[in-house]
């Protein structure tokens, strides 16, 4: 995952990325942020390469 954002992200010509989600339930969202995080290699401590 952390490619193909990294790809998209030349293509449009960006350096940063936004992921918005519209998950009601407060469990779900904060598990799918987690899930994020460790796909993209995002710590508390930031981003480990």
């Amino acid at each position: 995952m952390r490619g193909q954002i990294g790809r998209m992200a030349k293509v449009a010509g960006v350096q940063k990325v936004m992921v918005q989600d519209v998950m009601g339930d407060p469990d779900a969202r904060a598990h799918s942020r987690a899930l994020l995080a460790q796909a993209l290699g995002i710590t508390r401590e930031g981003v480990v390469a």
